[in-house]
């Protein structure tokens, strides 16, 4: 049976075409293994593994480890490009490759771009195939179609490979005397703070009933959930009974002097840290669990379900990984929350800058279709540029389709005490309002057509499409210019009514076939709401493509 066959994989997605070069883009082992980097196919263990695995036939493979292949993402370009290893005519080892370009700076896009390049040499010039290069474009179609198969065969192994993974991390392979043991000493003292030590069977009965904020069914702390390593003795969680105060607290699993393993840390009550919090360790991070307020100048939370059931009040939260979660059953109240690749659920949010892959969620309320309102959980987009918001000593790292502050330049900022927001990030739009007409009329002069109505489309990657629109409606003319996200539909826009002068932020929620609308944030210009910021932002990324694309 052929791969194709096998795991099931569509025409449309092994086609040569702008939507299937996105979709391997989008695969999880791209994004986790190779995404901006080179898949050497005869040196890279996960494929070896797949093909052992599977048994796969050499027919299948042949001249597989001749390949490989590089995904290219950047503000600039996206292009997949495809190598394949010869031998020259001067018997030396050598190298051909078919560029595959969805976004090239400079060009218009409408179809894949594909280039060919002779030889493995910086210098040799990349030619762009045309209908007369017709073995050319049959090869490239094929070597395309033949790594769409390997890249989704091997996805459905890497997928299943990495949940066997995590679960035999996290499998309950604990015996019940590990969970039942009492300590040997009833407290610690650590950073100013005296700890009682208890079970884990306790600490689990304490946390009993905590529910997400994005789930009220599911309890966060249980037997069948844990998130901690027990197949070691001498596991036990740390509770604090009363309000506490610390000038800086890192959640450590192991304190010195004491020979426990901790698992999480309860504040029953009330916690304030003057200065930083830190949940450092990635993969595995003791559990934090306030039940009251949280007040903090900053924090940076990673590496296991975090929970506030008050709310949290500070100047930045920085959460990252998909090991973790963030819940605040409160409000979050701080001037800037970063989150890469980390769910964040809060109840209410109250922030002034937001710098996100799609992973902050708030509950708002919207009216439903039978004119009753109901509250549902809604992506919250990015508001600011990175640059914008954190001092310049932050360094800048692409990821997710967004610029975010690099983590280790904001935990170095974080322990020497300094403050991580400018202070002009307060006014970044203070201007939007007084300048929106004319930016708009610049493109507006460029764009129109000779009906003096548009429509136009910048494909931004496999996140984003950037859209520049002139239309009537009910006898209004209207323009906007914003940003659609494809991944999680919504759009981000500023709309002008031209026949009446009016500016509206407008963030748009679409149902998941990505056209029907089921709810949207309308706002005007002077607001200082979440989606003014958010539309605002989205402008302003709309408007560098559209100017690129213009060469202005």
């Amino acid at each position: 049976m052929k791969l194709r066959e096998l795991f099931s994989i569509e025409d449309k997605d092994r086609d040569l075409s702008i939507d299937a070069v996105r979709k391997i883009f989008s695969l999880s082992i791209v994004q986790s293994l190779y995404y901006n980097r080179w898949l050497i196919l005869r040196d890279d263990e996960t494929f070896s593994d797949f093909v052992e695995a599977y048994d796969i036939s050499e027919n299948e493979t042949e001249d597989t480890d001749k390949f490989a292949v590089y995904f290219q993402e950047d503000e600039f370009n996206t292009r997949l490009v495809i190598s394949k290893d010869y031998i020259n005519a001067e018997g030396e080892k050598d190298a051909e490759m078919y560029h595959y370009f969805i976004r090239r700076l400079g060009l218009e896009v409408s179809s894949v771009l594909i280039f060919y390049q002779e030889h493995n040499a910086y210098s040799d010039q990349l030619s762009l195939l045309t209908p007369k290069d017709e073995e050319h474009i049959e090869r490239a179609n094929s070597w395309f179609t033949s790594i769409c198969d390997l890249l989704y065969s091997a996805n459905h192994f890497f997928e299943f490979d990495d949940k066997i993974a995590n679960m035999v991390e996290h499998a309950q392979m604990f015996s019940l005397d590990v969970i039942n043991q009492e300590p040997d000493i009833e407290t610690i003292f650590y950073n100013g703070i005296i700890y009682k030590v208890v079970s884990i069977r306790k600490g689990l009965e304490i946390l009993k009933g905590l529910k997400g904020v994005n789930n009220k069914e599911e309890e966060l702390y249980t037997l069948d959930n844990l998130m901690y390593d027990l197949s070691d003795e001498n596991s036990f969680f740390l509770v604090v009974e009363s309000d506490a105060e610390v000038d800086e607290l890192e959640i450590l699993n192991f304190i010195e002097d004491y020979e426990i393993d901790i698992q999480g840390y309860i504040f029953m009550g009330d916690l304030k840290v003057t200065d930083s919090l830190f949940c450092q360790e990635l993969d595995f991070s003791p559990v934090l669990v306030v039940m009251g307020d949280l007040v903090i100048k900053n924090a940076y939370f990673c590496g296991n379900v975090h929970y506030i059931g008050g709310s949290v009040y500070g100047e930045v939260v920085y959460a990252k990984y998909n090991h973790g979660e963030l819940h605040v059953k409160g409000t979050l109240d701080v001037r800037c929350l970063v989150s890469v690749d980390m769910p964040c659920y809060i109840n209410k949010i109250c922030i002034t800058c937001i710098i996100s892959d799609n992973s902050v969620y708030g509950l708002d309320q919207v009216t439903g279709e039978d004119g009753l309102p109901f509250f549902m959980l809604n992506v919250y987009p990015s508001t600011h540029r990175t640059r914008d918001v954190f001092i310049d000593e932050i360094a800048e790292e692409f990821a997710w389709g967004e610029n975010f502050p690099n983590d280790d330049d904001i935990i170095d900022a974080m322990r020497l005490g300094k403050t991580l927001i400018k202070d002009s990030v307060f006014s970044v739009y203070s201007e939007f309002s007084d300048t929106v007409a004319e930016r708009f009329n610049k493109l507006f002069i460029e764009l129109i057509d000779s009906n003096g109505l548009t429509t136009q489309r910048i494909d931004g990657g496999y996140v984003s499409e950037y859209f520049f629109n002139v239309y009537m409606y009910e006898g209004q003319k209207y323009r906007e210019l914003g940003r659609k996200d494809k991944t999680s539909n919504y759009q981000c826009r500023i709309l002008h009514n031209i026949d009446t002068g009016e500016y509206i932020a407008v963030v748009d929620f679409f149902k998941p076939d990505g056209k029907s609308l089921y709810s949207a944030f309308r706002s005007k210009l002077t607001d200082t709401f979440t989606s003014t910021h958010a539309a605002m932002y989205a402008f302003n990324q709309a408007e560098s493509a559209f100017l690129k694309k213009l060469g202005m």
